[in-house]
């Protein structure tokens, strides 16, 4: 997680294109971590708004 967010606040540096796959590897982590937990991963779209990144969940 912190690995995560350290690229989306160096989001100048990072390719968009990466930041996808940053995340699914972030949801296997916890998948992995925490096999029990039952709450969903959801689909979300994400969009860049100047230098922030909104995520929003797609129902």
């Amino acid at each position: 997680m912190q690995e995560l967010a350290a690229r989306i606040r160096a989001v100048d540096e990072v390719e968009p294109r990466e930041l996808p796959a940053d995340v699914e590897r972030l949801i296997a982590s916890k998948d992995a971590l925490f096999p029990h937990d039952q709450r969903a991963v959801v689909p979300a779209s994400v969009r860049f708004e100047g230098s922030e990144v909104r995520v929003t969940a797609v129902p």
